[in-house]
């Protein structure tokens, strides 16, 4: 999904825009049909078969071009239907495409927006309270799940296990970013 090959345009796209979708299928396997399944949240799935448009090194290429019209988080992963079976390709580790895995995501943002001009050239600070700042405040709450890290720790991106949790955290509160308000102005 982060290559303009397999699905252009790049990132979130505009209601009633077209995007285009590609995947490759190794020769040496009969393909039946490849689906591109996307549904909506709390919507059904709705199937857009893939057509072969030809070949490249040792693949075929299949794609399919769809118009998605209502603004909203979108989510897909591909059918595919071969002499070897049913099965189903999802977002694996490392932007490889998996037998299991995640959803790959399509963010649709109404084809209408445009960016404010007085925002254009402008910074814009992001706080991300959980690492800015700590206050002492003997009031200030803290996740109950998880894992409390001093603050001087490095982020843990995946836990000793291999496995990604993203369940770390610092302890950041908002009565931090309060006592750091001076230094932000």
């Amino acid at each position: 999904s982060r290559n303009v090959y397999h699905k252009a345009p790049f990132g979130a796209v505009k209601s009633e825009s077209v995007i285009h979708f590609c995947i490759e299928a190794e020769d040496g396997v009969f393909i039946h049909d490849i689906f591109l399944c996307v549904f909506k949240d709390g919507e059904s799935v709705k199937n857009y078969p893939m057509h072969y448009v030809g070949k490249r090194e040792n693949y075929s290429i299949f794609s399919v071009d769809i118009e998605l019209k209502s603004v909203g988080l979108y989510w897909y992963y591909f059918s595919v239907n071969s002499e070897k079976g049913n099965f189903n390709l999802y977002k694996g580790q490392n932007a490889d495409i998996s037998y299991e895995g995640a959803l790959y995501q399509i963010t649709v943002y109404d084809k209408e927006f445009s960016t404010p001009q007085k925002m254009k050239g402008g910074v814009i600070y992001h706080i991300f309270v959980d690492r800015f700042y700590r206050s002492n405040d003997s009031e200030a709450v803290f996740a109950k799940s998880g894992v409390l890290k001093e603050w001087n720790e490095p982020v843990t991106i995946v836990d000793s296990d291999g496995v990604f949790r993203a369940n770390d955290f610092y302890g950041g509160n908002l009565r931090g970013i309060i006592e750091k308000l001076d230094y932000l102005k």
